[in-house]
C-alpha cells in the first residue's frame, strides 16, 4: 500500500497563513508611517498629526511592527510603547485600505502583544476615537479593539483638541 508523503507546513513567529509577514520594523519606520496614513484621509485627515506621528516612529521608545503582503510591499504599521513597568501602549495601528478586513490589524495587535508580554508588561493600552463622536470610521475601529478583548475604561475631553478620546485597556 502507498501512502503519500506528509507535507508540513511550519510557519516562524513572523509569517501567517494569509501570506503577510509581520516583522520588527528598524529601518524608516517613519517613512512606512507616513506612506501609509497618507491612504487614511478619513483617520488621519491632519497633515501635521501624520508629521508627528512621523517622528514619533523615528523615536528608539517606539517599537514598530509591519506587515507585508507576498510582494514585500508594506501594508501596515503599529508602533508600541512602553508606558511603564505594568503597561504597554499601541500608539499607533494603521492598514492600508485596500488590506482592510483580511486579518492584518489582528496580526500586528497579536505581535505587539506578544512583545509587552516578553517584556513583562501586564496590560495594554490602546486609544482612539470615542463612540459618542459618531464617527462611522472610529465606530469601526472602536469595535475592532472591542472584539479583540479590550475593555473601554473611560472617555475623556481633555487628550485630543476638539475630539472625545476613549481609552480601552486589556489584561495581557
Amino acid at each position: 500500500m502507498y501512502s503519500s508523503p506528509l507535507i508540513v507546513t511550519t510557519l516562524n513567529e513572523n509569517q501567517t497563513k494569509t501570506g503577510f509577514q509581520i516583522k520588527e520594523l528598524k529601518l524608516h519606520k517613519d517613512r512606512v508611517v507616513g506612506k501609509i496614513l497618507r491612504k487614511l484621509p478619513q483617520y488621519f485627515p491632519f497633515e501635521s498629526r501624520t508629521i508627528d506621528l512621523c517622528k514619533d516612529a523615528r523615536s528608539p521608545k517606539y517599537t514598530a511592527f509591519c506587515a507585508t503582503d507576498t510582494s514585500c510591499e508594506k501594508v501596515g504599521i503599529c508602533l508600541l510603547v512602553m508606558n511603564n513597568s505594568s503597561t504597554a501602549e499601541i500608539w499607533l495601528l494603521a492598514v492600508s485600505p485596500e488590506f482592510h478586513g483580511q486579518g492584518i490589524g489582528t496580526l500586528l495587535m497579536a505581535r505587539a502583544e506578544n512583545e509587552a508580554r516578553n517584556r513583562g508588561r501586564k496590560y495594554m493600552l490602546v486609544r482612539t476615537i470615542s463612540p459618542s463622536q459618531n464617527d462611522p470610521n472610529y465606530l469601526r475601529t472602536f469595535s475592532f479593539y472591542k472584539k479583540l478583548s479590550y475593555t473601554f475604561l473611560f472617555e475623556s475631553e481633555d487628550i485630543w483638541q476638539g475630539t472625545t478620546c476613549a481609552f480601552l485597556v486589556k489584561k495581557l
